[in-house]
């Protein structure tokens, strides 16, 4: 979202902070204090769009059901409002699960999106995942960037080391812990492998609960946790990595693997979401089925054997993180979808 702000001059965007949850810990809880933010967020709307008349309200709809029913109150209101309603989609439609939701649901979950008539998903890949009862001709693909320092942060020195580095949110669903299995498998292999988490715990996890995990089997101390990074930190934490993973069992198009690909590191992950789309199997990284410890393992063996393959792939990863997922590449795909639907 900050990276859509950074062009408000150019278009004259007006945005409303409609967060809900204190943090991780708070999301898809009801609480009177998140009804009354509702209630100034849908006056907040009322007022911007009696002043400035826009062309289209762009709402950010989740697929989990709770937080879903607070962000068709927005849909809705911009539909009864009489302007465009565009859903910017982050998430993977099915992780709604709709099929499997009662007939009521259903028809409140259809008839809701089907307020909104243009359908921006974050990566192409993206779009064969939405129902099809949404046309297919208001749907568009705006692929994600992510602002990298430039110059990125020099590489680590050669010290005989081989570092594997995970940076995301540490919850059940992101598959850590499979990523956990393969690596203890590979650091008996490999004496001079390392593995360095870094994440904020979320979703029922806590830093002591992630800390006693990793201490079960941390490969004499080879296996750490190093809590979350930001900023600065995160760049040098992915210039002095050798290898990225990324173990999820489900995205949309995580700016993490946008991230490592700036930094230059080959990548092993998921095919999940759009994954795909960022990592050019056997060109970038390689991609391996969710939950898979075994492959997984040997996605990353085929990497630590092989520094030539690491060097090759990060170069590409490097080289298409360039053409494509820069800050400014993303601000063009925008402008250029603002002008198609204006």
């Amino acid at each position: 979202m900050q990276y859509l702000l950074s062009l408000k001059k150019q278009t004259g965007l007006r945005h409303i902070n409609s967060q809900f949850a204190s943090g991780l810990a708070d999301m898809g809880r009801f609480s009177v204090v998140k009804a009354w933010r509702l209630l100034c967020y849908c006056c907040q709307l009322i007022q911007e769009v009696i002043r400035f008349r826009p062309v289209a309200v762009v709402v950010t709809p989740t697929f989990y059901l709770g937080p879903f029913l607070k962000d068709a109150v927005f849909i809705w209101l911009s539909f009864l409002l009489g302007r465009q309603t565009v859903a910017w989609l982050h998430m993977d439609f099915r992780m709604m699960g709709y099929e499997d939701r009662p007939a009521l649901v259903r028809w409140f979950v259809r008839t809701t999106l089907l307020r909104c008539r243009r359908f921006v998903v974050v990566s192409e890949g993206l779009q064969a995942h939405l129902p099809p009862w949404i046309p297919s001709d208001w749907i568009d693909a705006v692929a994600n960037g992510v602002e990298a320092p430039t110059p990125v942060p020099p590489r680590r020195l050669p010290d005989g080391k081989i570092r594997i580095v995970y940076l995301s949110n540490l919850e059940a669903a992101k598959g850590w812990r499979v990523m956990l299995e393969a690596v203890r498998e590979l650091c008996v292999e490999f004496p001079e492998v390392e593995v360095v988490y870094h994440g904020r715990p979320a979703f029922k996890e806590t830093d002591q609960s992630i800390g006693e995990e990793i201490a079960r089997n941390d490969a004499s101390g080879r296996i750490t946790y190093a809590g979350p990074v930001y900023g600065e930190a995160k760049w040098k934490a992915l210039a002095e990595a050798d290898i990225f993973c990324f173990p999820s069992f489900h995205e949309a198009f995580p700016m993490a693997v946008l991230e490592a690909m700036a930094t230059g590191l080959p990548i092993v992950a998921t095919r999940v979401g759009a994954v795909a789309d960022a990592v050019q199997d056997g060109s970038g990284g390689e991609l391996v089925p969710p939950g898979d410890i075994r492959e997984m393992a040997s996605a990353l063996r085929r990497l630590i054997i092989n520094p030539r393959l690491r060097r090759e792939f990060g170069a590409f990863n490097q080289e298409r993180f360039q053409e494509k997922y820069t800050l400014l590449a993303y601000q063009q795909r925008w402008l250029a979808w603002m002008q198609r639907c204006s």
